[in-house]
């Protein structure tokens, strides 16, 4: 990948519009199955200060880092590399905060974050 790319030149489709209400029923597998995207990203509900968004990820995603926030992510299939600047560790989830990353999946993952 090349790491002179920059967000806007990467095919994801995010959409922060919250799509269910509190204690709603929402069924991730059906939302994961109709996905065509390679990455796509939806914001699933509000909990709390908080939002749940499930990803459906294939391929590497754009170098970013968050120094203000943290991020958790719950993988439900698939399997995830976080790569680092300095190296590329395979994760089943993730709890990362202020460093420079990426991911990548070379199957298709479905996950949560928080």
């Amino acid at each position: 990948m090349d790491s002179n790319k920059l967000p806007q030149d990467f095919p994801y489709k995010t959409y922060l519009n919250i799509l269910h209400g509190p204690l709603e029923l929402i069924d991730v597998q059906k939302l994961a199955d109709t996905c065509k995207d390679k990455w796509y990203n939806q914001t699933l509900c509000k909990v709390n200060d908080s939002v749940v968004r499930m990803a459906v990820v294939q391929g590497e995603y754009h170098w970013h880092e968050h120094n203000d926030i943290d991020e958790f992510f719950f993988v439900l299939d698939g399997r995830a590399q976080r790569c680092a600047p300095s190296h590329t560790r395979a994760r089943a989830d993730g709890h990362f905060n202020g460093r420079a990353r990426r991911y990548r999946s070379d199957w298709r993952l479905k996950s949560l974050a928080v």
